[in-house]
Formats: C-alpha cells, structure tokens, sequence
C-alpha cells in the first residue's frame, strides 16, 4: 500500500485513483509541452542546416547550441512523463497537432529567424507558466512545478541570448 508522505497515512483505494487521474493529466500536460519542444528543436534545425550569409559561422554555432540545449530539455520532459507512469509522445503527427507552435515558411532574413524563435520561446514559457498554476491549484503537484520553473528559466536564458544579436 502506498503512503501519503504529507500525512503519513496510508492512501486509500479512492486517493490512489485521484492520484492517478492527477498524473494522467500531469503527463498530458507535459506532452503538450514536450510537442512545443519538438517543433522549436525543428526550427533551429532548420535554421542551423540553412544559415548563410557573413554571420554564416556564428550563428551555425548559435542555433547548434539552442537546438541542442532543446533536444535535451526534450529529453528532462520525457523522462518525467515516463516517471510518472505513462508514455512521451513522439510522433510527429501527434506533436503538430498538440503543439502550440507555428511552423511558418522558412525565412532566410536572420533577424526574422530570431524573432521567431523569441516569439517560440516566449509562447512555451507562457504554456510552461499556466501549466504551473494550473497543477499548483487544482491538483498539488509541487514536483513538476520545481521542474516546470526551471524549464522557464532555461527559456528565458535562452531569449537573453537570442536578444544579444538585436
């Protein structure tokens, strides 16, 4: 029998079904999140395969560095969903239809890929943030909101540096 380790009682058969019910729409959320990333991880590939121009070798390293810093977000977010007992989404068709995210025409202006990715970063961390809220309230879910606050932060330093190329 499991054990609520705020009250140190042991959980009954209804706790443990609202405990589930609670993961289950914690992992959805995380999800949606984890489709978010996908299509950012996307862009910056895209971005990074095409760069040219005379900030060619500066910015191929920039965007090789945000992607990276996403795909291993990426990786935190389905190592969480899986811990709490489900599945991390990862088929395409899935993630573009839950994303948040536009997947506009490639632009080959630099500061318009940047301001892409401001605007990218921005709607996940306003995602990240309700998210937050929403399991602070409804359903006490501390952990994944310490987790979600440092996914933020790690979206918000990656805008500051976003920022320096204005």
């Amino acid at each position: 029998m499991y054990m609520n380790t705020t009250t140190k009682k042991q959980l009954t058969p209804t706790d443990m079904v609202a405990l589930e019910k609670n993961m289950q729409t914690e992992a959805a959320g995380l999800n949606k999140i984890l489709a978010d990333e996908f299509v950012l991880h996307a862009k910056l590939l895209q971005y990074h395969w095409n760069v040219t121009g005379v900030n060619f070798i500066e910015l191929h390293r920039f965007y090789a560095e945000q992607y990276q810093q996403v795909a291993r977000m990426m990786k935190s977010l389905a190592e969480r969903v899986r811990a709490l007992g489900h599945l991390a989404e990862g088929r395409l068709t899935v993630c573009l239809k839950t994303t948040s995210l536009c997947e506009e025409e490639f632009p080959s202006v630099h500061q318009q890929q940047l301001n892409n990715l401001v605007k990218s970063h921005e709607i996940i961390i306003q995602n990240l943030q309700r998210m937050k809220r929403s399991l602070d309230k409804e359903y006490r879910m501390y952990g994944t909101g310490d987790f979600l606050e440092d996914l933020v932060a790690e979206h918000e330093s990656m805008i500051m540096l976003i920022r320096c190329y204005f």
